[in-house]
């Protein structure tokens, strides 16, 4: 939300200012519509190639009705793409992904059930994946074999000697900790989450040859701009 009013403040900033160089001399009124002009518009190509972006299909007329209409429009095109991304339809899109990844199957209608109410993060449900007893037996239903998986799987390298020997003495001593509480401790680590942020930029973008933003949205809009 502060994004998209700096956005548009800054724009209406930058009007301003050419308006007013037009009143003194300065600028011609054809200059000045040039400058609104080059403001990022909400149109149709750009919702059309947000979609090819975030839902690997063409917009429908009525897809592009809606976000090209003044209220959506007016968030600018990083406010659309975001709320785009907090859409239900492309959380599905993540679930999926992030099921594959972690259990090699498609997700079920339940797992779409499951991970995509609730308002969970993709942090929180990667996480809730991990804890779940078809991931621990998928790691060969071994506390050693679950810890290696859950670092190849979140944080894309192996787990060091040190990391097996500290979290193993968590699971056998008489505190305890559960693997819930170990997979949510890697996924909230900066590793795990710079890793779980590149890889959806990855897996959940299509048509994009530079996937890796600071953030989804960054990425996304990246990958829109090379098709316009």
């Amino acid at each position: 939300m502060l994004e998209r009013e700096r956005m548009r403040v800054a724009t209406i900033a930058l009007v301003i200012m050419v308006a007013l160089a037009g009143l003194r001399g300065v600028a011609s009124a054809a200059d000045i519509r040039g400058v609104v002009q080059q403001a990022p518009a909400v149109n149709a190509a750009f919702v059309n190639a947000a979609y090819q972006v975030l839902f690997n299909r063409p917009a429908a007329p009525t897809d592009v009705t809606y976000w090209t209409n003044p209220a959506p429009a007016s968030q600018g095109q990083a406010g659309v793409v975001q709320a785009m991304i907090n859409s239900p339809d492309f959380r599905q899109i993540e679930v999926n992904a992030l099921v594959q990844h972690f259990l090699g199957r498609p997700a079920s209608t339940a797992d779409l059930v499951l991970y995509s109410s609730g308002g969970s993060t993709m942090a929180q449900v990667a996480a809730a994946i991990m804890a779940s007893p078809a991931y621990y037996a998928a790691a060969g239903g071994t506390v050693p074999g679950f810890l290696a998986k859950v670092y190849n799987d979140a944080v894309g390298s192996p787990i060091n000697p040190q990391g097996i020997a500290y979290f193993n003495g968590l699971f056998t001593s008489t505190q305890g900790i559960s693997s819930m509480s170990i997979a949510t401790s890697v996924e909230q680590s900066s590793s795990g989450s710079a890793y779980l942020t590149a890889w959806l930029a990855q897996n959940v973008l299509h048509h994009s040859s530079m996937p890796n933003g600071a953030t989804l949205i960054s990425a996304a809009l990246a990958a829109i701009a090379q098709m316009l």
